[in-house]
């Protein structure tokens, strides 16, 4: 059996990995695409397709969120509190999650912008 916990140090998932490419990234982008939602807003009767783009924009911050965080929550739990018990299958959930999120970031995009849906409609007609 390949355990990726075995290879990788929790510590470095949970600090590293959590902490300084995940959660501090995540908290600073929340806050300038809040402020760019607030300056868009503003100016919704001049430009109401860029509050389009900016609600695009927060969509797709807001999924990477969902999908990225509960495994990221989990290796902090078994991190800082190893007697605690979480189940296999909330972890795989949470893995596959994790990985869902790749898969969902093109249906989005396909969703809220036109030209994008358009393009990948003609992808699959071609294949």
């Amino acid at each position: 059996y390949c355990i990726f916990t075995c290879m990788v140090r929790m510590s470095f998932m949970v600090y590293c990995n959590f902490f300084c490419f995940l959660l501090i990234p995540l908290i600073a982008m929340f806050i300038i695409y809040a402020r760019i939602f607030l300056i868009v807003r503003g100016q919704l009767r001049r430009i109401p397709q860029e509050m389009q783009k900016a609600i695009s924009i927060f969509l797709l911050l807001f999924l990477f969120t969902v999908c990225w965080m509960p495994i990221n929550l989990i290796n902090c739990v078994l991190f800082f509190c190893p007697t605690c018990d979480v189940p296999m299958y909330i972890i795989l959930v949470a893995i596959l999650l994790s990985h869902a999120n790749s898969a969902l970031n093109p249906l989005l995009y396909a969703y809220r912008m036109r030209s994008f849906r358009r393009a990948l409609m003609e992808m699959w007609k071609v294949v």
